[in-house]
């Protein structure tokens, strides 16, 4: 009897794999390798550098037979990002989401296949849904999209004019592609080939007003890359 009675606290508590908590990763990438050559024309960038937050990412195949929360698009027509938020213990795969308040998730395998349906997050309601074959999976991976908490910058070469080139630095916070701050630099290389910018050296080797060759010399590792924050 007490052996029946545990058995249905766990059904109606929910009992099950416990959610673990995936751990954005963090990547700082620049487009330049120190001392190697490098070229842009003018309107292009030169140097992009970046510390970026991302989470493993997955969007629908759009199969006409796909589950519905496969088949959402956003109000652009797009089709609608799901990132991984979760792992179930001793479960492979992850707990999708496509909403930072979603009261639920779909467990997913790697290949992008519905392993066991929806998954209650911590304060959510729980809604069941049938796996869905390996055959014809509704999700596929796609690289994955920035996070809140990513940086990007870049140095745009806008030419020269006598002896002064002109360059044009941008940040980009949070992955959206519209610039937050921006602010126009000039060096006068009758004064010195090298330029110096945050903790970037670079070394002006040919400039025209339609193009430039440069050599990035020291990036002091960076360290004004601002960190990603914990979630």
């Amino acid at each position: 009897m007490k052996r029946i009675l545990l058995v249905l606290v766990c059904v109606c508590c929910g009992c099950g794999p416990s959610l673990i908590v995936v751990n954005p990763r963090v990547d700082t990438r620049h487009t330049y390798t120190i001392d190697d050559v490098g070229y842009a024309r003018a309107g292009n960038n030169m140097i992009e550098v970046a510390r970026v937050y991302t989470l493993p990412t997955f969007v629908s195949r759009d199969s006409p037979d796909t589950l519905y929360y496969a088949r959402s698009r956003n109000s652009d027509g797009q089709r609608q990002v799901w990132v991984a938020a979760y792992r179930l213990d001793g479960k492979i795969g992850y707990v999708l989401v496509n909403d930072p308040a979603a009261s639920y998730g779909i467990h997913v395998r790697n290949g992008g296949y519905i392993d066991q349906g929806n998954v209650r997050l911590p304060g959510g309601k729980r809604g069941d849904v049938e796996a869905w074959p390996e055959a014809n999976p509704p999700f596929k991976p796609v690289s994955a999209v920035l996070l809140p908490g990513s940086f990007q910058a870049a140095l745009e070469y806008s030419g020269r004019q006598d002896s002064v080139i002109h360059l044009v630095y941008r940040e980009y916070h949070d992955g959206v592609m519209q610039p937050v701050h921006k602010q126009e630099l000039a060096f006068d290389l009758n004064a010195s080939p090298l330029i110096h910018f945050k903790s970037l050296t670079i070394e002006i080797i040919e400039a025209t007003p339609t193009r430039i060759q440069f050599r990035v010399l020291e990036d002091g590792g960076l360290p004004w890359l601002p960190p990603a924050p914990r979630r």
